[in-house]
């Protein structure tokens, strides 16, 4: 099955990141009906011709007329947000490094954790398989900070990060300091 025989059938809308049946090809689909459907973990996927596609590598493929060689990430973490601004080639390694943090950890925030004995935060970075120490802090709004500061030096704009835009490294500083 060709490119064209998937666009004969998926209509795909880059500002909403949607696909949209164009030739439905059972009684239960109808012209106009959004296609694909939602997996637990956020990912949609598309059955067509037999064969089933991630939406966000459809998505590029319509756009750019041919399947993403690498991985494609979602720039806002987002899996179910398949506008073409929202996605972008990465390599396994890029790709990872902005995940979100773990769910069930002592701090809300990425790269945070409690140290129970002292009662402070930890602040901690990963990058090329090695975990960097970044500090222990007395409140986790700090630690945070530091960790954002550190991955976005790290990671760029692969960097996950606390807070939505990237630090400012003199933040919070007074005068003196800077």
């Amino acid at each position: 099955m060709g490119f064209q025989d998937i666009r004969d059938y998926l209509a795909y809308n880059p500002e909403t990141g949607d696909f949209h049946w164009i030739k439905p090809r059972t009684n239960r689909v109808k012209v106009g009906d959004k296609a694909g459907y939602m997996r637990p973990d956020g990912y949609c996927l598309h059955r067509c011709m037999g064969k089933c596609y991630y939406a966000h590598r459809l998505a590029w493929w319509f756009v750019h007329g041919e399947m993403p060689p690498a991985e494609i990430d979602h720039i806002n973490g987002n899996p179910s947000d398949n506008r073409i601004a929202n996605l972008r080639l990465a390599t396994h390694a890029e790709n990872h490094k902005n995940r979100r943090a773990e769910v069930g950890g002592s701090s809300r925030y990425k790269g945070v954790s409690l140290f129970a004995r002292t009662g402070r935060w930890k602040a901690e970075v990963v990058g090329n398989g090695q975990s960097k120490y970044l500090g222990y802090f007395d409140t986790e709004l700090q630690a945070a900070k530091a960790y954002d500061l550190a991955a976005f030096a790290l990671h760029g704009s692969f960097a996950r990060l606390n807070f939505h835009s990237p630090p400012d490294p003199l933040a919070g500083m007074t005068r003196g300091e800077q």
